[in-house]
């Protein structure tokens, strides 16, 4: 039997063998994979992973023998049975692959099993079945590429070329290729029936695709038409006023829920979006109070209006915390916990109306082996929250702890495989609230943790349920959730105030340091020169790199003062990734700059939306990074450190506008950090004058982050995971509930 010592070895082995994998060095793959099964020849994984291997080699005998291997150890294991299946497919062994995919479905109906079956029926020409097959993959997986253009094919190959264009445009719309989708979309009006209308998601989708390109007058008209024919379609209606909320247009988006409203004036849904409806740029100071106060006002006018013992309003309540979160609420630079407790308070009711099965409180299970811990997220994919969470799950303790993850978000890449490979089961959930409830009901969770709340109506939704006995949030939306059913905060000493636990509804947990593992970023090679984005060497660059929604108005004048006693300053921020919104930030910097009696362009440019390696340029061609004020940076300010770039940062009220100061903390480096907006100021402008304090900073900087100086400093901390993991063990120790 091989001991614990081996199994860490063998888990090690194969770790190393799939990153050489993703690098395409096969036979370092193969050399290390092979040792961990040498360490561990029982492990399911380890025998999946050379399966993979030696199918990427072409060796399509020894891929399909591999798994067959792991299928044997781990029979439950839908992925295994769909790689099976596939291997044996490409061997043209299509008889067995078919029986494989088939048992498949027998343990578990899935997607990739329905698409694979649905193409070797088409492969024998026996379309209609092969449409059944790929309408239940659509089922199981909406919105799919792959399972919509497969859809298409088999339609053109009966003849219906019709709908064969109507789902082409739909895969084309799917993959963003906007243009190419329009084609498909006209090509199926040219030729369906004059009296014949498309039916509602088929303008969401055109009116989408002209968004995307800028047509943005030609988007208004289609969903405007659409409405015409669809009065009373409720995701017609709703799409509308979501594109108009994204563009920033945010007067016109109260105006369309507003004739929506009175069209269908008992949708719970319309008047909860009404009363979310925030502005992405705010004009002017005084807006932002403006704003708060109608968001508290319709808050309570909705919690007193809404009947939850009314099963259409119970229902439309549901579906209208999912359209949307509070995500903007926060970036206002005021205490939220009093709003977010009134909502978390209504989300809790509702969802217990609903789910009633799914609101009571869970004993604590015991413990048998290992301790459960699930991870579900929005974001497990190459976004912050994905990123920089991902440490935990890559270093954790797989000794006491077994690992799960909950991925109910759509986008799919390179950082959702690392989730897969990294924890013992992985679910890919799009099937809805219920869906993933049941899931993590059955996998009888110790813990469940919650990686962001704030940023999908999806998560909030079950955190809104009670579906482990001990359930936490962390910061990857870094605000309390008002939420009766989260237990814990989870936070990082260096970031929190020493007032922090009175800013949550949850009981705080701080986590030494910064609270994360999170490697190093592998620094670029120079690659352009300030001549490539039209700069002159001499000037100084003060890059502002967060999203333009962190600029509150009240602040414009510090950053006006900083160029007025900088010469040759200029500031450097980074476009919204919708252009009207970078429209509605320029106009009103340029405004605020003309005051001042300054031409904006002058002093400022906002670069469009950049590739990852012209970001990281700009980061090593700047000479100092002003961190925003209220809502610092995170993740822009550890990758800007890495390079060196000195960071001005003034330490907020909570904690997400002390994450810079976090950092800078870590680093020992806090002389850049400032009390107050005038003493911002003032270090800003040294840093622009003062080229040898910039140059001293930067070198400390690079020594404060080096791998060969203390890895353990900034970088690839793993205090922060040991504290979680202890936290782990000691709640549910105690059985669970807000201990202490």
């Amino acid at each position: 039997m091989t001991n614990d010592k081996g199994l860490l070895t063998s888990d090690a082995w194969r770790d190393l063998g799939m990153m050489y994998y993703r690098q395409e060095r096969w036979e370092d793959a193969l050399e290390a994979i092979e040792q961990a099964i040498r360490l561990a020849p029982t492990q399911a994984e380890t025998h999946y992973c050379l399966g993979l291997v030696w199918e990427k080699m072409g060796y399509l005998a020894a891929a399909v023998s591999c798994y067959r291997e792991a299928l044997r150890l781990a029979p439950d294991d839908i992925d295994i049975y769909n790689s099976l299946g596939d291997a044996l497919a490409a061997w043209g062994r299509n008889e067995e692959a078919e029986e494989v995919w088939r048992s498949g479905l027998a343990v578990q109906p899935n997607y990739r099993s329905y698409l694979h079956l649905g193409n070797e029926l088409m492969r024998r020409l026996m379309f209609d079945e092969a449409i059944g097959c790929y309408q239940t993959a659509l089922q199981l997986k909406p919105r799919h590429p792959d399972i919509i253009e497969n859809l298409a094919l088999a339609f053109a190959a009966k003849g219906d070329n019709l709908t064969a264009s109507l789902y082409f445009g739909y895969a084309a719309y799917r993959r963003h290729n906007y243009a190419e989708a329009i084609n498909y979309y006209t090509t199926f009006q040219c030729q369906i029936a004059p009296d014949a209308d498309p039916d509602a998601d088929f303008y969401i989708a055109l009116a989408d695709c002209y968004q995307h390109l800028e047509q943005w007058e030609t988007a208004l008209g289609i969903y405007h038409q659409g409405i015409e024919h669809h009065p009373h379609d409720l995701s017609l209606r709703m799409a509308l006023i979501i594109a108009l909320e994204d563009v920033g247009d945010t007067k016109a988006a109260i105006m369309a829920t507003q004739s929506s409203m009175q069209r269908l004036p008992n949708r719970v849904e319309l008047q909860i979006y009404h009363q979310k409806l925030l502005p992405i740029i705010y004009e002017q100071e005084s807006d932002i109070e403006f704003f708060r106060q109608r968001f508290q006002g319709q808050l309570e006018q909705i919690i007193d209006t809404t009947n939850l013992a009314d099963s259409n309003q119970r229902k439309s309540a549901i579906y209208a915390l999912n359209y949307s979160s509070n995500f903007y609420l926060a970036y206002q630079g005021k205490n939220d916990l009093k709003l977010q407790q009134m909502y978390g308070q209504f989300v809790t009711q509702v969802m217990a109306a609903n789910y009633p099965q799914w609101a009571q409180t869970l004993p604590m299970s015991p413990v048998r082996g290992k301790i459960r811990i699930g991870y579900v997220s929005s974001c497990m994919y190459a976004h912050t929250v994905g990123m920089v969470f991902w440490g935990w799950l890559q270093n954790a303790n797989r000794q006491d702890f077994e690992i799960y993850c909950y991925y109910v978000g759509e986008r799919e890449d390179w950082m959702t495989e690392l989730y897969r490979l990294k924890c013992d089961k992985f679910y890919h959930i799009t099937g809805g609230v219920v869906a993933a409830s049941e899931q993590i009901i059955a996998d009888r969770l110790h813990i469940l943790v919650f990686l962001e709340m704030g940023i999908s109506g999806r998560i909030t939704q079950l955190a809104g349920l009670r579906l482990a006995p001990v359930q936490c949030a962390t910061w990857g939306h870094p605000v309390t959730t008002g939420l009766p059913n989260i237990d814990y905060f989870i936070s990082a000493d260096l970031m929190e105030p020493e007032n922090g636990y009175l800013h949550y509804s949850e009981k705080l947990i701080t986590l030494p340091n910064i609270g994360i593992y999170y490697q190093k970023p592998m620094l670029p090679q120079s690659g352009k020169t300030r001549s490539d984005f039209g700069w002159p060497e001499n000037l100084v660059l003060y890059l502002c790199s967060q999203s333009l929604f962190k600029y509150l108005p009240q602040h414009d004048i510090v950053l006006i003062n900083i160029i007025k006693n900088v010469k040759k300053g200029r500031l450097i921020f980074l476009g919204h990734q919708q252009k009207k919104v970078t429209e509605l930030f320029r106009a009103r910097l340029e405004r605020a700059w003309a005051r001042e009696g300054l031409d904006f362009d002058a002093y400022c440019t906002i670069l469009p939306r950049l590739s990852k390696s012209d970001y990281w340029q700009i980061n090593c061609l700047s000479d100092v990074f002003l961190d925003s004020f209220d809502f610092s940076g995170f993740l822009t300010t550890l990758e800007s450190t890495a390079v060196g770039l000195p960071v001005v940062t003034r330490p907020g009220e909570f904690m997400r506008g002390r994450q810079s100061w976090g950092i800078l903390q870590r680093l020992g480096i806090t002389e850049t950090a400032a009390q107050d907006e005038s003493e911002y100021l003032k270090i800003a402008v040294r840093l622009g004058n003062d080229r040898d304090w910039r140059e001293n900073l930067r070198q400390r900087l690079q020594i404060g982050v080096s791998d060969t100086i203390d890895p353990t400093h900034l970088y690839a901390d793993r205090q922060g995971l040991a504290a979680l993991e202890d936290f782990f063990r000691d709640v549910v120790g105690k059985g669970g509930g807000r201990c202490g």
